[in-house]
């Protein structure tokens, strides 16, 4: 470190550094500094939160000033929760009658060799004045000039006690904020890059539009999946700010997660109050409240509040937490819309999470389209084969290595050598290292340190704290940061340029969590180097998997990308993978029998949460991965008699199970021509009907709601009696009516394994379960929704032909590795086909006797053409044929059209190219045209409630089509027009 007592700033001497080294050594801390920023403050609060959670926290003192209104409304919003931590903040308020411009920072009573010491000089809290600015400061120190240093702490405790220094507080904040409003600060005084707007970038621009259709055709709840680093968190706030929701709900399982999303979300929102509530904390009057799934899901806690009182809900890192701890707030809470946020890698891993959400995929994407977007920095993987370390001799359980076990193989002088010379041969100037414990971390620093390189240890009982190792890696002062789990996920370090894999990752999640900690972008960073260390087991086999899935939907085959992978070619922009032959041998010896034991599958998917408890894979996750049913069903009878026996039911659950068992066995292999008896189950356990029975009207209406937010289901309710009327149009008691006859009946006529009694029964006008009294209601109806979410989520897929039939490699040339990393070929399903439906559509004069196309039955067979298609794909995508040319330039006769289906209300479809269905052509024909859509208010009312509709051609040779009030009835839009594909 530079040792003379000032610092000149620029990125070759930064006061950062020095602060978070002077910080993480100092007992007290007082900060007197004339404008805070967010942009410098968020470089400081990782360092100043770690002060205030130790057992004796530092004394923190700060005062800001509000002069000129530079000071922003987020920072202050980050100082209001570090004074909740523990702080002290106040603000000296200037009034406009005196300027206050102090730049001070004290440490006292500093541990170690340090003495107590303070910077006095130029730099404000912000990005540029801590990192980048030319900046003078001088350091002075108590034992060279006690009575200097004796001084400034005098002044600054008067100006701390002064009667202008208001201590922070909401009221304040509301009260500059207007101040603001009414003045806002000039330009040039908050420097460079300091005035910008934050702005969503492309990515989640495509997202939050994505998230304003599904709003617009009144769908409720809807799953994101952004990859790491691509800002899940600000993209729910963008939202939150897009819809203008005044009470908006954040739901996560760690404190941690819901303290960084406070921060983004103050930055986005500074003018709306935020909050915590946990265990420790209730501040559940906020307008911006950031909950803990575990204490939030508690009946008492929920009962709290509203069902209504949330404009809008975000739930993030579905796959941390229990499903039954966030059904039961999704089912109690009725916001204007939900948002499910992960950033989970695996299709087997979204199949719960998505039914979670009804669903609806509002959208997803991968690092690889990062990446191609220039949002992500590009990376090359080194897979090297671990030679020294025998993972086979390694106790390994639920998923995981036995620590002990692992940590004596990986602290070697031999296996730290061989990280080094592979470090030294691929790796650039600042590394983050993941180590398996602390010891190792510490091991793999001395012995690199004393090979010459710069390193440092780091985790809850190292020396370095995190935010002074971050600010020092930064700023080229330290070369490898060793650490455990410290840095796994919500840290942002840009400076990254490399990352080494010393420890298996038997977590997908994990794996891209540490990979992504140096995919974000930085000045003079053109590329990521990852060094990964892959070991004889099979738990390393996801790697090469995960990194294979990246980029999946740019028409390669799994297998034809391991070809690939085995010459080490490129097959996605900016993503490079080599794994050396030693990695690809180590692989290839796990090679089993291609049709794999189902118990085997089952083993392999078992998970450890961060607590050490056993997380089992669901039957959806099962089947997904490759599982089946049907083999499970002969060879223990059925799923939950299965997990049984390999130990993976909590007692609780096993006892259930056992009571249950013929209902269970029902659900796995109950007929489902229609989404019905599930749709209602799942209404009675909404209901909590196994405790109190819910009424007939109760349940349809619920069943009702149901359908409603499962978009993808409402092609059920086609039902001839109700003239194709929209779902919620129908009158609650021909509904009740048509229910009774559907569900509910076939429910009552249910039976149990020659059982003469019904599963349910009908007493006077409550449904209610026909069976022993229940023990354990909600641990059943666990159970139960866990068979429902599969259920559905495998009808859907059948009914929307989401996925194009399997395909095995064009080459008769078999690759050994093929069926070791992927699930058997027979389950594998690919995104890059969409049904061709024979619909002869118009883009001109129309030629009658053409046919309305396929009924809606013929889509789940075999029979359906395909189409290839290289691009993102919903359940409602279908191509059409279009013949004519009153749409060319734009849609040429005989192209081939791609068009989503959906509802589609009328504010979504203005000045949209659709497909449209016109009821005055003859029985035997339908009337398919593409057409821009235009409305047009009726002149002589000025009334938009009567107004005439006018489809529009491109190629003005043709003429408009008319629809005037009495006509509106006769037009039925198909769907909204997107691309044409040849």
């Amino acid at each position: 470190m530079n040792q003379l007592p000032f610092t000149t700033g620029g990125k070759e001497d930064p006061l950062l550094p020095r602060l978070a080294a002077s910080i993480a050594q100092s007992a007290e801390i007082d900060l007197a500094i004339a404008f805070i920023r967010d942009s410098g403050l968020k470089h400081l609060l990782s360092s100043l939160q770690d002060r205030l959670s130790l057992p004796q926290p530092a004394k923190l003192r700060i005062l800001a000033g509000d002069y000129l209104g530079i000071t922003d409304l987020a920072a202050l919003r980050l100082l209001l929760e570090l004074q909740r931590q523990g702080a002290d903040v106040r603000v000296f308020e200037t009034r406009d009658e005196v300027s206050f411009h102090p730049k001070v920072y004290i440490f006292a009573d500093c541990a170690g060799k340090a003495t107590s010491h303070c910077f006095v000089g130029s730099s404000n809290i912000s990005h540029s004045a801590l990192l980048e600015g030319i900046e003078w400061n001088l350091r002075l120190d108590e034992h060279d000039n006690p009575h200097a240093f004796g001084q400034i702490r005098q002044r600054f405790q008067s100006l701390f006690s002064h009667e202008r220094s208001v201590v922070l507080s909401e009221s304040f904040i509301c009260s500059y904020a207007e101040r603001q409003r009414i003045n806002p600060p000039p330009d040039r005084w908050l420097g460079v890059n300091e005035a910008k707007p934050l702005t969503p970038n492309p990515i989640q621009s495509e997202a939050l539009a994505a998230i304003a259709t599904l709003c617009e055709q009144g769908i409720q709840r809807a799953l994101v999946v952004l990859a790491t680093g691509l800002g899940k968190t600000y993209l729910a706030a963008f939202a939150a700010r897009d819809m203008q929701a005044r009470r908006v709900l954040f739901v996560a399982h760690r404190r941690e997660i819901l303290t960084q999303a406070m921060a983004t979300f103050a930055r986005v929102l500074p003018r709306l109050s935020c909050g915590i509530l946990d265990a420790t904390r209730d501040e559940s009057k906020s307008e911006l409240l950031f909950a803990s799934v575990q204490t939030l899901s508690r009946k008492a806690r929920l009962e709290a509040f509203a069902t209504d009182h949330f404009d809008l809900i975000i739930i993030d890192e579905f796959h941390h937490a229990a499903a039954s701890s966030y059904r039961r707030i999704l089912n109690y809470f009725k916001p204007r819309f939900m948002i499910g946020l992960t950033a989970t890698p695996d299709r087997s891993d979204k199949v719960d999470i998505l039914a979670l959400c009804d669903g609806n995929l509002a959208f997803d994407a991968d690092l690889a389209e990062g990446i191609s977007k220039n949002l992500l920095c590009p990376f090359i993987y080194y897979g090297i084969a671990d030679e020294s370390v025998d993972y086979q001799s390694i106790r390994f359980a639920a998923g995981r290595f036995n620590e002990d076990d692992l940590a004596a193989q990986l602290m070697t002088e031999k296996r730290a050598a061989h990280a080094l010379r592979e470090w030294r041969a691929k790796g650039n100037s600042r590394t983050l290292a993941f180590c398996s414990r602390q010891s190792h971390a510490d091991f793999m620093a001395e012995f690199f340190t004393r090979h010459g390189i710069v390193s440092v240890s780091v985790h809850s009982k190292s020396e370095i704290q995190r935010g002074e190792a971050l600010a020092r890696l930064e700023a080229g002062q330290i070369q490898v940061l060793f650490s455990v789990d410290l840095f796994n996920e919500g840290i942002d370090i840009p400076a990254i340029d490399t990352v080494l894999m010393l420890r298996p990752t038997e977590s997908s999640i994990v794996f891209l969590q540490q990979l992504g900690r140096g995919l974000r972008k930085s000045v003079g960073k053109d590329r990521l180097v990852v060094i990964d260390f892959i070991g004889n087991h099979r738990s390393f086999l996801h790697k090469p998997k995960i990194l294979l899935e990246l980029g999946l939907q740019d028409g390669f085959s799994w297998q034809d990308r391991l070809k690939l992978l085995e010459r080490n070619t490129s097959f996605s922009p900016g993503i490079d993978l080599n794994f050396d032959l030693g990695a690809i041998d180590l692989l290839s010896r796990f090679l089993q029998r291609e049709k794999e034991l189902q118990v085997d599958l089952l083993r392999s998917l078992v998970k450890l949460d961060e607590n050490s408890s056993t997380i089992r894979p669901t039957v959806a996750e099962f089947i997904a991965a490759g599982g089946d049913r049907s083999k499970v069903a002969k060879q223990f009878g059925s799923w939950f008699a299965m997990l049984a026996a390999e130990g993976l039911l909590t007692k609780k659950e096993e006892v259930v199970a056992k009571e249950g068992q013929q209902f269970l066995i029902e659900l796995e292999t109950t007929s489902m021509s229609k989404s019905y008896k599930m749709i209602c189950l799942e209404a009675f356990l909404e209901l909590d009907g196994f405790n109190k029975a819910p009424t007939l009207s109760d349940l349809a209406e619920r069943s009702r709601s149901i359908l409603l937010r499962r978009h993808q289901l409402l092609a059920d309710t086609k039902i001839a009696r109700f003239e194709e009327k929209h779902l919620a149009l129908i009158t609650a008691k021909d509904w009740l009516r048509y229910w009774r006859e559907n569900p509910i009946k076939a429910w009552l006529g249910s039976t149990l394994n020659g059982s003469q009694e019904a599963v349910f029964v009908v007493e006077g006008e409550f449904f209610k379960f026909n069976s022993h009294q229940i023990n354990d209601s909600e641990c059943l109806s666990n159970l139960i929704n866990e068979l429902i979410e599969w259920r559905l989520a495998d009808y859907e897929q059948r009914l929307n032909r989401r996925f194009a039939p399997s395909r095995e490699p064009a080459s008769e040339e078999k690759n050994e590795l093929t069926p070791l990393i992927f699930a058997p070929a027979a389950s594998r399903r690919f995104v890059d086909c969409v049904p061709l439906l024979d619909i002869a559509t118009a883009a001109g004069p129309f030629l009658a006797g053409t046919g309305r196309g396929l009924p809606p039955e013929k889509l789940d067979t075999e029979d359906t053409p395909w189409i290839a298609f290289s691009g993102k794909l919903t359940p409602h995508h279908f191509a059409i044929r279009v013949r004519g040319d009153s749409m060319s330039p734009k849609i040429p006769d005989g192209s081939i059209a791609l068009c989503q289906a959906g509802p589609a209300l009328a504010g979504s479809r203005e000045g949209k190219i659709v497909l449209v269905e016109l009821d005055d052509s003859p029985a035997d024909s339908g009337r398919f045209t593409l057409k821009k859509y235009h409305s047009v208010k009726n002149v002589s009312t000025d009334d938009w409630q009567h107004k005439r509709i006018e489809l529009q051609s491109l190629n003005k040779a043709y003429p408009t089509i008319v629809l005037e009030d009495g006509q509106a009835g006769d037009l039925r839009v198909i769907g909204v027009f997107e691309k044409i594909l040849n």
